[in-house]
């Protein structure tokens, strides 16, 4: 274990952002490291109680701050559609989106390891609640193997939200089986055997203490000066905005002093709302003045190109540039269409056949907070998975030429909007 958090730090030793207060923590964590290791090979860990109280209460919030730490350029400002808890996160708690079959499966992994599970949310307002389970978690667990559908739909949404909250995720897929596309994660793959509960721990083991994928490029300076346009001056402490200010001046800000800064902007501003993140890809924000819709939606059904010609008009008639998954150039396709939902002003999703990847990106748009409107046609409004039993989720049907769509879509991306499009809704 400490093995794994010293070469993960090591990679980090040759990071040219590194700015001093960077190095200075990264050179802390290598000592705590170091401390680790050296209480691992002590006679006393020769207990197994003892060194599985050592690994709740130092190790695992160890490697929760190294992975922090190696995260730190990613470093985002989002403005969550589910309100944000004021809890903080747990080294010991895991997250779990799923059926009863693989249930069954993780409970003993995680009662034999000391870890706390979410099984699943258990109050009507399931999707904050959800949200805040995912927030308090140190990594969380997906099940892929439960039917197509409202119920993938409702796993691969609490997906998305994992990824743009930066959680390390485990998915859990049958044999050989085929995953939506925007998941680049390897999965354990249930045989039915003796030895699927040793897989899942295993796999577990790997998420707690290892880094799920590589860094890409830094965020620091964009999220700087999203925050200075965002905030602005008079909205906060003035010294800390000047030292904002000057720190956005620097070829290369260091990501801890910025998020150091941001956190007390933010806590003195009046934009409640916003916090900060460290998605597991690079982010962006809409540029000022640019207007963008990304259609988020399957586009191999009989109905997708009459769909996407619909929706593409709009947007040509209202001066909005259009944008598809499927035309992004980009061969990294989980990575583009983050980067398209980071930059897009307006996010129209369709539900309809509760397609896998559709629920995932919808759950990105949701933790970046990017106004979205959902929709869907024929009983998609009837099946919703319980994340959206609250939402406005608008019914449309092209098959009758139904005009809903277009007054929907012009109301959308109208300048000025009516932003109940995406307010709750009472469904009873």
């Amino acid at each position: 274990m400490a093995a794994e958090l010293r070469r993960h730090l090591t990679v980090e030793l040759v990071d040219a952002r590194a700015s001093p207060e960077d190095k200075q923590e990264l050179m802390n964590l290598y000592t705590r490291v170091g401390h680790a290791d050296a209480a691992l090979h002590s006679p006393r860990m020769s207990d197994d109680r003892a060194a599985l109280a050592y690994e709740r209460e130092v190790l695992r919030r160890l490697a929760l701050d190294v992975r922090t730490y190696v995260l730190r350029t990613h470093l985002m400002i989002a403005e969550p559609f589910w309100d944000s808890p004021p809890k903080p996160r747990d080294p010991n708690t895991v997250c779990f989106s799923g059926g009863a079959d693989v249930l069954r499966l993780i409970q003993p992994v995680c009662a034999e390891r000391g870890l706390k599970l979410f099984p699943f949310a258990s109050n009507q307002d399931s999707g904050q609640e959800r949200w805040n389970q995912l927030c308090a978690s140190n990594i969380a667990i997906f099940d892929l193997t439960v039917p197509p559908g409202p119920e993938l739909a409702s796993v691969c949404y609490d997906l998305g939200l994992a990824f743009a909250l930066g959680r390390p995720a485990l998915i859990v897929a049958t044999l050989g089986q085929r995953l939506p596309f925007d998941v680049d994660v390897p999965p354990v793959e249930l045989r039915g055997d003796g030895g699927d509960i040793r897989r899942l721990g295993e796999a577990l083991d790997e998420r707690l203490y290892g880094q799920q994928r590589n860094v890409g490029q830094s965020a620091i300076q964009g999220t700087v000066a999203y925050a200075l346009r965002r905030l602005g001056q008079g909205r906060g402490d003035w010294r800390t905005l000047g030292r904002l200010h000057a720190l956005g001046e620097q070829q290369n800000p260091g990501a801890l002093e910025a998020r150091g800064l941001l956190e007390t902007v933010l806590e003195h501003s009046r934009e409640g709302a916003l916090r900060l993140i460290h998605p597991a890809w690079v982010g962006r924000y809409p540029s000022p003045g640019e207007r963008r819709c990304f259609h988020v939606m399957p586009f191999r059904e009989h109905w997708s190109a009459d769909a996407m010609r619909l929706t593409e008009q709009e947007c040509q008639q209202r001066g909005v540039q259009y944008i598809r998954g499927d035309r992004v150039q980009d061969p990294r396709i989980n990575h583009s269409i983050w980067e398209e939902l980071c930059r897009a002003s307006h996010v129209v999703v369709d539900l309809t056949g509760y397609n896998a990847n559709v629920a995932l990106e919808l759950g990105l748009a949701d933790a970046l907070g990017r106004h979205a409107l959902i929709v869907g046609q024929g009983d998609t409004v009837e099946r919703l998975f319980p994340a959206l039993a609250k939402r406005r989720v608008h019914p449309y049907a092209l098959a009758n030429g139904d005009a809903r769509i277009h007054e929907l879509l012009a109301t959308f991306l109208s300048p000025s909007r009516d932003e109940s499009l995406e307010g709750p809704l009472s469904l009873g």
